[in-house]
């Protein structure tokens, strides 16, 4: 078995010269990765595998999909749909959506049938996004849709105030959307008509993250805020670098989301304090894999994968690619296996590779801060 490099990093980011940080609460601390299996695929792979429990379904431009099993890296099955496609995938239930310029398409996560088409009547404008069995997305600019996931029926529809920007955040109550003009809108799906809309100072790409009575969004100028759900007033808005785009995730009471300047930042949930910023090699396109002991990241053109602690920041590990190969899409968690794609640096196929993942403390080592930690001047309350 290949056992990957790995580097655990201590370190302190000079960008914030406090001179005191207390030592974290934690151990020192290591990740170490052991590949399982290796499977090469085609070119042109999409970002934005889709893990399943056991599995993880990767789609290609040229309208190829393949599920592999998590744990052994064997096709379960491949298909063909009408390409080329356009947008990543997602999953609704047990239904893997796909998207071509003039369809989506729903086909069974079990077999790889194709279920259902949806004909678009005007090109997509933002990425898909899943809730439970349901699919939205906005097209021609200002229209809104969900979809059934199941037989690609639909549910709702409307229209925005707006130039949609970003993929759409939602559940049972709410559909939000970032803009082009920097706004944030929500719209009751109960009624289908907006419940309100909130300015920010600039474009908003990043998927709106709904969570209890927040909304977490960044915008074109590194800000990070946090929305009430109720009447869309600003609750604070912190301060990154730059643009932010990558859609907000929450680890515990940590939300992190990534920046162009491959920058993945750490916020605290309830009040918008910076916890610290982990350099991610490479341009952030999606979020980081979620895994039982931290976050990977991997994103398009990076030249290694690194394991890290989403309490403190710290580097625990790095899968080195080495010198000839780059990751093709963001790493996924398939089960217990963590999935990584790369591709030659030259360009050609892809190879996707399932990785054990060990987490271990390191005895006997001295304690040290994590990446970073911030100020909480970067802070500004609502108004």
């Amino acid at each position: 078995m290949l056992r990957a490099q790995v580097r655990p990093i201590i370190l302190r980011d000079p960008a914030f010269p406090q001179a005191s940080i207390a030592p974290p609460p934690f151990p020192p601390r290591r990740t170490t990765f052991e590949r399982l299996w290796s499977h090469e695929g085609g070119e042109a792979i999409l970002d934005g595998l889709q893990p399943a429990e056991d599995r993880v379904v990767a789609a290609f431009a040229d309208g190829g999909l393949v599920a592999l099993s998590g744990a052994t890296g064997q096709p379960l099955w491949q298909t063909t749909v009408a390409g080329p496609l356009v947008r990543s995938p997602v999953m609704a239930g047990d239904v893997v959506v796909v998207a071509s310029a003039e369809q989506l398409m729903g086909v069974g996560l079990e077999d790889g049938q194709l279920l259902w088409r949806q004909p678009l009547r005007e090109p997509l404008s933002t990425p898909l996004s899943a809730y439970g069995l349901e699919i939205g997305f906005a097209l021609g600019g200002n229209q809104w849709r969900i979809l059934a996931g199941d037989d690609g029926r639909l549910l709702a529809e409307g229209q925005l105030p707006c130039v949609a920007s970003s993929a759409p955040g939602f559940d049972a109550d709410l559909i939000v959307f970032g803009c082009e003009d920097g706004r944030v809108v929500a719209v009751r799906r109960a009624t289908n008509q907006p419940a309100w809309d909130r300015a920010t100072a600039a474009r908003v790409r990043t998927r709106p993250l709904l969570n209890g009575n927040r909304i977490f969004v960044g915008n074109d100028y590194g800000e990070f805020y946090s929305l009430k759900r109720r009447s869309g007033h600003r609750e604070y808005r912190a301060h990154a670098a730059q643009d932010l785009v990558t859609a907000p995730v929450l680890v515990g009471r940590t939300v992190l989301v990534g920046g162009l300047d491959n920058v993945l930042y750490a916020f605290r949930a309830r009040n918008g304090h910076l916890l610290w910023r982990g350099d991610a090699s490479s341009r952030l396109v999606s979020g980081p894999a979620i895994g039982p002991r931290g976050i990977v990241l991997g994103p398009p053109l990076a030249p290694v994968v690194t394991a890290i602690d989403p309490r403190d920041g710290l580097r625990l590990g790095t899968i080195d690619l080495g010198g000839d190969r780059v990751s093709a899409a963001a790493p996924v968690q398939a089960g217990s296996v963590l999935v990584t794609v790369t591709r030659p640096l030259a360009g050609g196929a892809a190879r996707l590779e399932g990785w054990a993942v060990k987490f271990e403390v390191i005895p006997d080592a001295p304690l040290g801060v994590g990446i970073l930690a911030g100020p909480a001047e970067s802070v500004v309350r609502s108004d």
